[in-house]
């Protein structure tokens, strides 16, 4: 007899529980759940069910860690839940990401609390579920806004020193260059033996470079328009490989189809590309291979195919290959393939890059043949 009226007590309890609890939750609008010590559901809020798309009969009487996927089987949160009447601690701000069933990936906000019921009754768990997901995503869209603006003024403030400097060393190369030529003068060719010829050589590859690099860094830092003209790309190809000369261990082919239509453009600027593309093609094969250009009408353009057989990109370089300041090599700019990509796009071509490490790079250039009829 005493049994059945522990039992009934016990409902009555259970009851009197539920109604206690429904009356705080239902009054609130973000997601609720009432636990009890085991962290078992005692009770949700209508806006829990709506929220998750859930029944009562899936969540009420429910562990809390075995809800939907398990969501919220987070050994941390769960400690940290446990805790709460054991040591009367609270959570604030506890975040957890997860791929919800049919509401899909979401980042909640949890908080929770001990709940009285008054002396000599266990306490419960008030669990307050919020939804940060779009404030989340609109803060990331005006971090990301605030960075590229950043970037953007950067990289502006980077341009007119790379100007600055540009144009004061290539002033310096000038000089440079007129001295080696001074010095070639002065010293007649036999006299220019051994060392000599060694140094004099080395002088002019050097300015060479430092020149082409002078020239990516202006067009970096400044927008310049081409300048018009019907340009026979075969004889700028071959002037470039004569001024970029090959290394010994490296064999350079040109093949090009007949009757190959001019383009328009400005030769100064197409030249500068190609010394980069041919430079980058010899850098990649210090064991020495081949570099094969290929040049043949395509439409209503010419395509020109640099091919080597060296070293490779790999992919994820590949992907960044036309960054400004994106180097891979020790002492790179980071600016060749940037300033080969801004010529191409202004004269209205394309230039894309096909790489497999260990079995060598290709670079296609296409370029919109010159309108029929126009001078030369």
């Amino acid at each position: 007899m005493n049994t059945g009226c522990g039992k009934s007590k016990k409902k009555q309890d259970r009851a009197v529980l539920r109604d206690y609890a429904q009356n705080i939750v239902e009054t609130i609008r973000e997601p609720l759940l009432v636990l009890d010590k085991d962290l078992r559901v005692i009770i949700a809020n209508r806006s829990f069910y709506e929220k998750f798309k859930v029944s009562p009969s899936r969540t009420e009487n429910a562990l809390l860690y075995e809800l939907g996927n398990r969501q919220w089987d987070v050994p941390r949160l769960r400690k940290l839940l446990e805790q709460i009447l054991a040591k009367k601690t609270a959570i604030e701000a506890y975040r957890v990401r997860h791929d919800f069933p049919d509401i899909g990936e979401k980042t909640m906000l949890i908080n929770a609390r001990r709940l009285r019921r008054g002396p000599r009754k266990p306490g419960l768990i008030l669990l307050a579920i919020e939804d940060i997901t779009d404030r989340e995503e609109a803060r990331g869209k005006a971090r990301r806004a605030t960075e590229r603006a950043y970037a953007a003024e950067k990289m502006a403030s980077l341009g007119k020193l790379a100007g600055v400097i540009g144009h004061d060393l290539r002033n310096s190369l000038a000089i440079m260059h007129n001295c080696v030529e001074l010095i070639k003068t002065e010293v007649p060719s036999e006299a220019r033996t051994g060392w000599r010829t060694d140094y004099i050589a080395k002088l002019e590859k050097e300015i060479d470079i430092a020149d082409r690099m002078t020239s990516n860094i202006l067009t970096y830092s400044r927008e310049k328009k081409p300048a018009p003209g019907n340009v026979d790309i075969v004889s700028v190809i071959k002037r470039t490989l004569e001024k970029v000369p090959a290394p010994d261990n490296v064999s350079v082919k040109v093949k090009e189809d007949e009757k190959l239509p001019r383009i328009s453009g400005d030769e100064v600027q197409l030249a500068q590309a190609f010394s980069n593309i041919i430079a980058n093609a010899f850098q990649a094969m210090p064991e020495g291979g081949d570099l094969t250009v290929s040049l043949r009408k395509k439409g209503r353009s010419v395509e020109a195919d640099f091919r080597d057989t060296g070293e490779g990109i790999a992919k994820d370089d590949l992907k960044r290959v036309f960054d400004a300041l994106y180097s891979t090599k020790p002492k790179g700019t980071g600016l060749g393939m940037y300033a080969c990509r801004s010529i191409i796009k202004k004269h209205k071509g394309d230039i894309h890059i096909n790489s497999e490490v260990g079995k060598g790079t290709k670079v296609t250039v296409r370029l919109p043949a010159a309108a029929r009829g126009k001078k030369k």
